[in-house]
């Protein structure tokens, strides 16, 4: 029975795990289906991730491409501004000057300013002979022991001047005990206050007899001053002009030789030959020569050019001539013009700013012969240059997009370029403050620019 039992139990385990094996078992169509939906889910995904980098790219494509366009260009401001039409060249300037000498060698010392107008009759300068600068070093430090001890003599007399007021208020009180004394007959202490009386006395007379601030010392220090300024008088010698005009304490040496008259057979050979000398030094100014007046407002500029710089140029065309050692800009005209092959002299003629000049003889100067004004863009900025009609092309940015505008140029010098439009009656013009490509070559007609 057991054994019936037992293989009845496990015939019903043998056939209850079946069953369970059954229930966990997938049919293989289902299976598929399964797999089918999973790999649908998947391309789902990936369709939707291509829709959105396609939908990404149209919306921020154009603006990255505008900021690598943008980074690959330059641009600029169209702004106002001029070109000079110039040439650079040395310059000896040339004065009408008389020099001033003295019978003395020693040193100068001027009355005026350097530049300054002087009339005629005035003391332009004080020759001191060389052998009086140790009198005149003397004659300083006692200046200096003079004020000193004057400082000393007027403290010491207001200290003075207190101890006398001291005593006179004590005579004044031992008086008015004399005058209690006999008020009220009361006598005893009489001589006492007499005597001290006398004693008060006698102190103010000392006091009014003392030698205030040592006045002794102090009149020995100026009649020590006073005899040196004596012997420095006859080694001294005042320097005045007989004609007025600019004083200058400048004494190059030139003064003799290079004036107005030399403007009349000036060549080339002689303008080098004068500016090698004036380079190198060799004229130096007399020890006794120590200042000169220009006599006429009048000066010039003589310059050794190229015919080239100066072709078309006449008499009595107005310049303005640029000093390169201070920047100053003067006015001139030309005076002269010698013409030897491809070289030539060229002098001009001036009139203002002769005080701030009075320094110089050899000078950088920039001659200026014109300006152009309108509007001022670097030479690069331009394409399709025809240097024979004058214009080019300038690559404007127009609400984002690239147009290039005809363009006439007014003038050209180094690296920039006046211009202005060619047709300014055109469909796209070019103004002040319009944005341009400084680089057109990396840049299309109608491109977008960010």
């Amino acid at each position: 029975m057991r054994s019936e039992r037992e293989n009845g139990d496990n015939r019903d385990n043998k056939k209850g795990g079946e069953t369970n094996r059954n229930k966990n078992v997938v049919p293989m169509d289902k299976r598929r289906r399964k797999k089918r939906k999973k790999n649908g889910n998947k391309s789902g995904a990936i369709t939707l991730i291509i829709l959105f980098a396609i939908a990404v790219i149209f919306l921020i494509g154009p603006t990255v491409i505008k900021t690598m366009t943008g980074s690959m260009t330059g641009t600029g401001v169209l702004k106002s501004g001029i070109i000079e039409q110039s040439f650079s060249t040395k310059a000896i300037i040339v004065r009408d000057e008389t020099v001033l000498k003295s019978s003395l060698e020693g040193v100068c010392i001027s009355t005026y300013s350097e530049g300054e107008k002087v009339p005629n009759g005035a003391t332009v300068a004080t020759v001191i002979d060389s052998s009086s600068k140790e009198l005149t070093d003397k004659i300083k430090s006692l200046n200096v022991r003079i004020s000193k001890a004057k400082d000393e003599a007027l403290s010491s007399g207001q200290m003075i001047n207190e101890e006398i007021k001291s005593v006179d208020e004590n005579i004044e009180n031992n008086i008015k005990k004399f005058s209690e004394m006999f008020a009220s007959g009361d006598i005893t202490t009489y001589s006492q206050v007499y005597n001290d009386i006398e004693i008060l006395l006698d102190q103010k007379a000392d006091l009014k007899n003392t030698d205030i601030g040592n006045s002794s010392y102090l009149e020995q220090l100026i009649s020590q001053r006073d005899q040196l300024e004596n012997t420095i008088k006859g080694k001294m010698e005042n320097i005045i002009n007989d004609t007025p005009g600019i004083v200058s304490y400048s004494v190059d040496g030139f003064e003799k030789e290079i004036k107005p008259s030399v403007i009349e057979n000036i060549s080339v050979e002689s303008f080098e030959s004068l500016a090698q000398k004036i380079e190198s030094g060799k004229e130096t100014a007399d020890k006794t020569e120590c200042a000169k007046i220009i006599t006429d407002i009048n000066y010039y500029f003589a310059c050794s050019v190229k015919y080239d710089d100066i072709s078309g140029m006449s008499k009595g065309d107005a310049v303005d001539i640029r000093i390169n050692q201070n920047n100053l800009v003067i006015s001139a005209q030309v005076e002269k013009i010698v013409i030897e092959g491809k070289n030539a002299v060229i002098v001009f003629k001036a009139d203002r700013a002769l005080s701030e000049t009075t320094l110089l003889r050899l000078v950088d100067i920039d001659v200026i012969t014109g300006q152009t004004k309108g509007i001022k863009v670097p030479k690069k900025a331009l394409s399709n240059i025809n240097y024979i009609e004058n214009k080019a092309e300038v690559a404007v940015i127009k609400s984002g997009y690239v147009y290039y505008v005809d363009a006439k140029i007014k003038a050209m010098s180094g690296e920039y370029a006046i211009i202005e439009n060619l047709d300014p009656e055109g469909e796209i013009t070019f103004d002040i403050n319009d944005f341009i490509i400084i680089n057109p070559e990396k840049v299309n007609e109608g491109q977008v620019i960010g």
